[in-house]
């Protein structure tokens, strides 16, 4: 269900840990692996993928995540494995390096630096959704004013709350007013006004969108 991830928040999304899933994201995506930790933030998702000669690292933003589910738990081993990796995260010039290193390899681990508040806002931000497309404040306005007249054209009671409309009271559109920003705990009403805001002739795809995820194979250590 659409948003109900991010909804259900990190006492919900912690019990994923250690468990092999299938993420379902975006409208058509699907990511198989074991989840090895999810940013308590963003609902932002680290799979791993054990390969024979490397180790693949998928992250699928928070927002993009429609359903997790489980297919395996891990075996005493495997939670071990898992439990025991570590992320690094090496901001460069021109690429951002991610690396998962096995726990068994672990020798040792130095602190070389802590993060001032710019780092830490870096850190932070690689897991925050990236799909976040480029409007000013009064495209936003006006695509927020179509959406709400287009729905009560529709017959259907919206309220605004800054930023947000309201429908009916039992679903929220947030800004930028596209059907994978409803969020609702009813499906049957959410894919209702999800297909509303789809064939509406004025709002249109949002520019400047990026991927759902990231995802990369790293060399196994």
């Amino acid at each position: 269900m659409q948003r109900s991830w991010l909804l259900s928040g990190p006492l919900t999304w912690f019990r994923f840990i250690n468990k092999q899933v299938r993420v379902k994201a975006g409208n058509t995506e699907e990511h198989l692996g074991w989840l090895l930790t999810v940013d308590p933030v963003s609902g932002s998702v680290v799979l791993v993928d054990f390969r024979e000669d490397r180790v693949s690292v998928n992250v699928v933003m928070g927002h993009a995540v429609r359903d997790v589910e489980v297919l395996q738990e891990a075996d005493s081993g495997m939670a071990e494995r898992l439990q025991s990796s570590v992320v690094l995260v090496d901001f460069r010039e021109d690429r951002v390096s991610v690396n998962v290193v096995m726990g068994h390899a672990v020798r040792d681990v130095e602190v070389l630096q802590e993060a001032d508040s710019g780092m830490a806002e870096r850190l932070q931000s690689f897991f925050l959704p990236l799909m976040t497309p480029v409007l000013d404040p009064e495209e936003l306005r006006l695509r927020r004013t179509r959406v709400r007249q287009w729905l009560e054209k529709n017959r259907l009671p919206v309220d605004e709350d800054r930023d947000k409309l309201s429908v009916a009271g039992v679903l929220t559109i947030m800004a930028p007013y596209r059907p994978e920003d409803c969020c609702s705990s009813n499906q049957i009403i959410l894919d209702r006004i999800q297909k509303l805001i789809q064939v509406h002739p004025e709002t249109g795809p949002c520019p400047a969108e990026h991927s759902t995820g990231i995802s990369l194979d790293l060399d196994q250590h």
